[in-house]
């Protein structure tokens, strides 16, 4: 083995810091530091982008005119005919609600707004609501309650 390999070894002859080397390496923390702190930042906005979408969609589902009108919608008789329901105005008002908050919610996991695990969810909840009311739940729908 060629002792001379093994220069960095001596540390009492290479004591010699030049002030750019300083600089350098103080320049290459502070850049390492702030990418580090910027991805951390953008995974925490990131999530509370999510929490607040999540939070919209459980007000949209949970709203008085969501409820009347799925309460309004789950008591169409089963085998109605689409000239029954448009006869009715209060019934037609509300299938429409219902259709243009699902479309809402549609939109938002899409556009990756919500995440289509919260929709999931919370349809599965209130689809397994109004089968109990009717007959007991298929297996589907109480798998996740």
């Amino acid at each position: 083995m060629d002792p001379a390999a093994f220069h960095f070894l001596r540390l009492a002859e290479n004591t010699d810091v030049d002030l750019s080397t300083i600089a350098n390496v103080a320049t290459a923390l502070t850049v390492i530091t702030g990418v580090a702190f910027g991805l951390i930042e953008a995974q925490r906005s990131r999530r509370a982008r999510q929490e607040r979408a999540a939070y919209s969609a459980v007000q949209a589902l949970l709203s008085p005119e969501w409820m009347k009108s799925m309460i309004t919608v789950h008591s169409i008789p089963d085998g109605s005919s689409a000239s029954a329901i448009e006869a009715d105005a209060r019934i037609l008002e509300a299938a429409h609600s219902v259709g243009v908050i699902l479309e809402g919610l549609g939109y938002s996991v899409y556009a990756r707004i919500v995440p289509l695990r919260v929709v999931a969810d919370l349809s599965c909840v209130a689809e397994a609501a109004a089968l109990r009311r009717r007959r007991a739940p298929p297996e589907r729908f109480t798998q996740n309650l």
